[in-house]
C-alpha cells in the first residue's frame, strides 16, 4: 500500500463483450435419441464445419458417437475422462493442428481445453448445469470471432433449451435438416 499511496489512479470500466448473445449464433435441431447420430452426420455433411467440438455429457456416449461416425467414414477424434495420456495428447494435437476437424469430448475431458478457431460447438445433449452450457458454448467465438452453437436434442432437451434461452437472454434459431440443407423455422 505504501508504494501506491502517492499515485493517482483512473479506473475505466469497459463494456462487457456479451459473447454469448452477440458473437454466438444458437441453433436448435430436434432429434429423438435414437436419431441423434444420424442427425449429426447430416448436419456435418450439410454445413461442413471448419473445426467442430462435439460435446456429450457421458464418456461412453462420446465413444459410441465416435464409433458411429467412423463406421460411416467420418474422421474424428475422441476424448473423454478415461482416455489415457497418449491417446488424449494425440487427439488434442490432431484437432489443434487441423489434421482432424472434429473432436468428440465429454464435459469432464473438455476442462482446460484452449483450442483456437473452433467454428462450431455441437451439443448432443444439454448438460444439467447452466455453467456447463456456458463452458461448452464458450469454446467458440474467441478472440473477437463469431461462432455457432448447435444443440441436437429431444423434446425434453428442447424444453430445457427454451428455458435457458430466456434465462441467458440468448436467441435460439430452431432449424431442421431437409434435402441436404439446414432450414431455419423462424
Amino acid at each position: 500500500k505504501k508504494y501506491f499511496k502517492d499515485l493517482d489512479f483512473n479506473f475505466i470500466k469497459l463494456p462487457s463483450e456479451d459473447i454469448l448473445t452477440k458473437k454466438i449464433k444458437h441453433i436448435a435441431i430436434y432429434a429423438e435419441n435414437r436419431d441423434k447420430a444420424n442427425t449429426l452426420r447430416s448436419f456435418l455433411a450439410c454445413v461442413k464445419p471448419q473445426k467442430a467440438l462435439i460435446f456429450t455429457s457421458r464418456l461412453q456416449d462420446a465413444e459410441i458417437l465416435a464409433s458411429k461416425l467412423r463406421y460411416k467414414k467420418i474422421q474424428c477424434e475422441c476424448l473423454h475422462a478415461k482416455s489415457d495420456k497418449i491417446a488424449r495428447k494425440s487427439a488434442i494435437d490432431r484437432f489443434r493442428s487441423g489434421k482432424s476437424n472434429l473432436l468428440i469430448t465429454s464435459d469432464l475431458a473438455s476442462r482446460g481445453l484452449d483450442i483456437n478457431n473452433i467454428t462450431h460447438v455441437i451439443q448432443m445433449d444439454l448438460p444439467k448445469s447452466e455453467d456447463f452450457f456456458i463452458h461448452r458454448t464458450g469454446r467458440t467465438a474467441r478472440c473477437g470471432k463469431e461462432g455457432i452453437n448447435v444443440v441436437i436434442g429431444d423434446a425434453y432437451e428442447m424444453e430445457n433449451f427454451s428455458k435457458l434461452e430466456k434465462k441467458l437472454k440468448i436467441f435460439v434459431n430452431p432449424a431442421q435438416l431437409h434435402g441436404g440443407k439446414l432450414v431455419f423455422l423462424s
